[in-house]
């Protein structure tokens, strides 16, 4: 697989304390949590978060890039290559939504964050 990543010096959105996103991926080839989550199989180094933007065009409301963006709990099933579970766990990071299974909706994704150690 072939992805563009850039690496930034700060997190997205400044509320965070003590993160530091190593690499933003963006491609037509991370389009969906499943490619997320593949993506993170794939890496090869210790990843401490991931953060998903998710597509504007997924609502008719207009959200905020913060309302968009979901920490993924890593670990939760969806990430555990030797089990069979599914479910990929997200917190909105606005706070306004914890605990979403996000493998459940069908939601274009616009970026990821991985924070690497």
């Amino acid at each position: 697989m072939c992805y563009t990543m850039y690496v930034i010096k700060q997190v997205l959105p400044k509320g965070r304390k003590g993160v530091v996103i190593k690499m933003i991926i963006t491609n037509e080839k991370v389009r969906n949590i499943q490619q997320v989550r593949n993506l993170v199989w794939d890496t090869n180094k210790p990843i401490k978060e991931v953060v998903v933007l998710f597509s504007k065009k997924n609502w008719n409301k207009t959200y905020t890039g913060l309302q968009r963006m979901y920490a993924l709990n890593l670990s939760s099933s969806g990430f555990n290559s030797e089990g069979s579970g599914q479910a990929i766990i997200g917190n909105c990071l606005d706070g306004s939504d914890q605990n979403v299974r996000l493998d459940m909706y069908n939601w274009d994704v616009e970026a990821a964050f991985l924070n690497i150690e």
